[in-house]
């Protein structure tokens, strides 16, 4: 589902189907309709211990992290031809081509 407004557009795996795979694009109600499905959790705690703000701040940096959480997940999804066929080696060159650059960034 893209949201108008948010730059998503190329990023909706309702509207994706991956080249290499033909997985996609999912349609409404694909969660209930394909097995295996994978399941991911992620635990967030947010604690802002400052009467007055407590509630807002805490709503509100839980809800810019699971507007992120999704947003990375629907680019992995979109993305997936670029990653899918990937040997160890490979993964692991790009990992080090990307911390070259993280610290060439935090450098300048």
């Amino acid at each position: 589902m893209h949201v108008a407004g948010t730059g998503e557009a190329e990023f909706d795996p309702s509207t994706y189907t991956c080249p290499k795979t033909g997985r996609g694009p999912l349609a409404p109600g694909w969660e209930v309709k394909v097995t295996p499905v994978m399941t991911c959790h992620k635990v967030v705690r947010v604690k802002f211990d400052y009467w007055g703000f407590q509630g807002r701040v805490e709503t509100a940096i839980r809800d810019r992290q699971r507007r992120l959480f999704h947003s990375s997940l629907r680019q992995a999804q979109c993305l997936s031809h670029k990653w899918n066929g990937l040997t160890m080696a490979d993964i692991r060159e790009l990992e080090a081509t990307v911390q070259r650059k993280l610290v060439a960034q935090r450098a300048a």
